[in-house]
């Protein structure tokens, strides 16, 4: 029994030691992860007002400026989010998220 539970905390030991060495060689992916993903995100934001701005002085419709603007910050925070996790190599949760999209888009069309 004793050199089964010695067994199982080796394991459960090195399994650790891996992680944290994935973790430390990862983080610097991580971190210009978050980086672009702010980045994108305020950069949506802040283009998502000037877009209304000009908007409203095209389109008469506060709906319809909403709308284009909105869709406007939405596809480049989309585009960033995309962006950290093609850093991250996180290819399947990518290929998951492109796929869903296409579904989505045939949804609506």
């Amino acid at each position: 029994m004793e050199s089964r539970l010695s067994g199982s905390w080796s394991k459960l030991v090195e399994r650790l030691e891996t992680w944290l060495d994935t973790i430390i060689v990862n983080l610097a992916n991580f971190i210009l992860a978050i980086i672009v993903f702010a980045l994108t995100y305020g950069l949506g934001r802040v283009l998502q007002k000037y877009a209304h701005k000009g908007l409203d002085r095209i389109i008469k419709q506060k709906s319809i400026s909403n709308l284009l603007s909105n869709i406007m910050s939405i596809d480049i925070i989309i585009l960033g989010l995309i962006l950290a996790l093609s850093i991250l190599n996180l290819n399947t949760a990518l290929q998951s998220i492109l796929a869903g999209a296409g579904v989505a888009g045939l949804a609506v069309g």
